[in-house]
């Protein structure tokens, strides 16, 4: 068919003109192919759903290729919805001038509270990139266009509902501004921007756990108040977030670089863009600009979540029969819709502390779930699925917490333990290791979780126990193999008996014995946290 021009509104109907759109269906998802043929049988919310998809996997390119099937080009004529996505996409190919078009489209168009909202905070996009994308290539930016788009997230923010977005992108430009001896006459309020976003952001992920754009935006607040910590901290839980999409990922490293002029070669850039990059690599490496792959190939970062190292090693078939036995008692921490967000383990509350009893409690991170709103998973809404014990016709167990019996902080030692609401039956309760294993060449740790929230996975692979702490020091490092998702994994000996819970790992780990650092992983010995309790 004769491609036209996507960014002309009302472009005339030609029935036979259907190439666009299969493009669009097929890669938006085969699920798509099969439920409409054609847009004609789409409807607005189809198309709009087909275009939503195609933007989460940055396909932008097919999304404005198949806009210019003219039954698409009716529906933009009509739906404020899709010509908001269109127009995102036309910016994120660099087509500034067009989007800016269907931007202004939109407003004349709706008046529709969210989308006016979002055609107020896309005008300021559109006007931030005029700005940074001259500077990254070299030139000089337009001065003017950064003015312009502080004062179309300001617009935003200044709305009733106060988007936290569009107030986050203000603060960022206004430091930009003051970073680049810009003057704006609302310099001033840049921090109390960042205070009421950082408040609204912590307030949203205690809401809503799977709104993972509300973990970035703390993050970025934080930033923007001078808490780098708590930055990174908040980054890390967007980056290993099971929600967080790739095109969110390179959005928020878009503005980190070019906004915020982040460099991985000095603080904070160092601690802040490397969990975005590799979160990013894991959804393929075509994704990152080439002059990053590189980079984030040769990396040694400080502390991640986690990481996979090389090696192998063999298991014996009673060492896989227990572990099948172990995995009944692993369960998958999840969202109020059954989204994965970490891995825990259940056990009667007797054995790790006395006055618990016979019930059953559920031990996991803190930067899995906690009361604070810093954690994807609030107790009140944590979900508890046993994916290895089957119920009701071949279902996971699963069930709610009633109260958090016992806590520590991330920065401590990261753990948090939940009383279930109602007690599984036909697991074998753990055994706790009652010496901990001899660290030498030849002793091994596994490991049994869910990694990146998906389905249950041992870990047997190149297992080295590399070390483990003297009382009081909780640590006990190894290179058993994990992934995002795998935090509050149970650690077992070759025994299968429990020594440790897992919560992170770097490819530059400070080491326990001697100095400097190594490629390891990190878990809390259980030992360690029957004794704090």
């Amino acid at each position: 068919m004769a491609v036209r021009d996507a960014t002309a509104p009302g472009t005339p109907d030609d029935p036979t003109a259907d190439a666009g759109l299969e493009t669009a269906l097929r890669a938006a998802g085969e699920d798509l192919v099969g439920a409409a043929t054609d847009a004609h049988r789409l409807g607005e919310p189809g198309f709009v759903f087909v275009a939503d998809s195609l933007r989460r996997r940055r396909a932008f390119d097919d999304l404005v290729t198949a806009s210019a099937h003219p039954a698409w080009q009716r529906m933009l004529g009509r739906s404020a919805a899709l010509a908001r996505i269109h127009a995102q996409a036309l910016i994120e190919i660099g087509r500034l001038d067009d989007a800016q078009r269907w931007v202004d489209t939109v407003r004349q168009r709706t008046d529709a509270p969210a989308e006016v909202l979002e055609a107020q905070g896309l005008a300021g996009r559109i006007a931030k990139q005029r700005y940074v994308d001259p500077i990254q290539a070299g030139r000089p930016g337009d001065r003017a266009a950064l003015i312009e788009a502080i004062d179309a997230y300001l617009a935003g923010y200044d709305h009733t509902s106060r988007p936290t977005w569009q107030g986050v992108n203000a603060v960022a430009l206004l430091a930009r501004a003051e970073r680049d001896h810009i003057v704006h006459p609302r310099a001033g309020d840049r921090l109390v921007i960042a205070r009421q976003v950082f408040d609204a952001a912590v307030r949203r992920v205690d809401e809503a756990p799977d709104d993972f754009w509300a973990t970035v935006t703390a993050a970025e607040a934080a930033l923007a108040l001078g808490s780098i910590d708590e930055a990174v901290d908040w980054t890390t839980r967007f980056a290993s977030h099971p929600g967080t999409e790739a095109f969110a990922l390179t959005s928020t490293l878009r503005q980190w670089r070019g906004v915020w002029g982040l460099l991985r070669s000095s603080p904070p850039g160092d601690r802040l863009l490397m969990p975005l990059e590799r979160a990013l690599l894991s959804h393929g490496a075509a994704l990152l600009p080439p002059r990053w792959v590189g980079e984030v190939s040769a990396d040694r970062s400080p502390m991640t979540l986690e990481k996979v190292f090389g090696g192998g090693g063999f298991i014996s078939l009673q060492q896989l029969r227990l572990a099948i036995e172990r995995a009944k008692a692993v369960a998958r921490m999840e969202t109020a819709s059954g989204t994965g967000v970490g891995t825990g383990w259940v056990v009667p509350g007797e054995v790790l502390k006395s006055g618990w009893g016979p019930g059953w409690v559920v031990v996991t991170n803190a930067h899995v779930v906690a009361e604070d709103g810093r954690s994807p998973l609030h107790p009140k809404n944590a979900k508890v699925a046993l994916h290895a014990l089957r119920v009701d016709g071949d279902r996971p167990f699963v069930t709610g917490c009633t109260e958090l019996l016992a806590f520590s902080p991330s920065s401590r030692m990261d753990f948090a333990i939940l009383r279930l609401a109602k007690d599984p039956e036909g697991i074998e309760p753990y055994p706790v290791a009652p010496v901990l294993p001899v660290v030498d060449d030849a002793t091994r740790c596994f490991i049994i979780g869910h990694p990146k929230g998906g389905g249950l996975m041992f870990s047997l692979q190149d297992n080295q126990l590399l070390a483990i702490a003297d009382p009081p020091d909780f640590r006990v490092h190894y290179r058993t193999p994990t992934e995002p998702g795998s935090s509050g994994s149970p650690v077992f000996n070759h025994e299968w008996e429990l020594i440790a819970l897992h919560h992170a790992g770097s490819a530059s780990l400070r080491r326990i014995v001697g100095d400097g650092t190594y490629e390891a992983n990190e878990g809390v010995s259980i030992r360690e946290i029957v004794a704090a309790l």
